[in-house]
């Protein structure tokens, strides 16, 4: 049997929402240990990697990475502009 598209929409919301409320503090704790214990334990391959991207450079060739950067960003990263809901949809949805 298989799900129309908004059946497994619904699914999918219902099994994040189990997913989420199985989570208990303690295992929120869990986590955030593990993770802080990650860093610590890492912290001077991160502080390298960073040293490696952001060497010292000269004023032209930092221009270029900035005038790099700005192109990929307008190319890659196009934002949708927001629509407004008018009063009657909001409260619709609500």
């Amino acid at each position: 049997m298989k799900l129309s598209p908004e059946e497994r929409k619904l699914r999918k919301k219902e099994l994040q929402k189990r997913y989420r409320q199985n989570r208990t503090d303690e295992r929120k704790e869990e986590i955030r240990e593990y993770q802080r214990q990650y860093y610590l334990k890492n912290i001077e391959d991160i502080k390298k990697r960073k040293r490696e991207l952001f060497q010292n450079l000269s004023e032209e060739q930092r221009e270029k990475y900035k005038e790099s950067q700005r192109k990929y960003n307008k190319k890659n990263y196009i934002k949708k502009q927001k629509i407004k809901l008018t009063e009657e949809v909001r409260k619709e949805r609500n």
